[in-house]
């Protein structure tokens, strides 16, 4: 009696083992590949202390924005072109991270500046 019970919870851990890894090999083998709409280092100077990326977005999309100051502070602001709307303000930040959903339709414009010597900004912009 007690063997049964054992055999049968030992079966049933072993069915839903097996049908979790058959069901996962292929997101392990081939993982889902996020697009990647901005991936760029942009060295902010004094002279150059503002860059600015242009995006055309679709309502329902969802974005993941990463910026790093790679240990130095800058601005960063994202919003929709026409008519303006901002979705992201943020000043003297080191690093961003954060995923946006994309209220409706049409031109975003995402821009990193500095007002503080020499900075590296690595901006990378995924769709998912």
């Amino acid at each position: 009696m007690l063997a049964t019970r054992i055999a049968f919870v030992a079966i049933g851990i072993a069915v839903v083992g097996w049908a979790t890894f058959t069901m996962l090999l292929p997101r392990l083998t081939n993982p889902p590949v996020a697009h990647v709409l901005i991936g760029e280092d942009v060295y902010l100077t004094d002279e150059t202390y503002e860059k600015q990326f242009s995006l055309e977005l679709l309502k329902g999309e969802t974005i993941n924005i990463k910026v790093s100051g790679n240990g130095k502070i800058f601005d960063l602001w994202f919003a929709r072109k026409d008519p303006s709307q901002t979705i992201v303000d943020q000043m003297d930040i080191a690093l961003y991270n954060s995923p946006l959903t994309i209220p409706v339709d049409g031109t975003y414009v995402l821009r990193v500046s500095t007002y503080v010597g020499d900075v590296r900004v690595t901006v990378l912009v995924t769709k998912l």
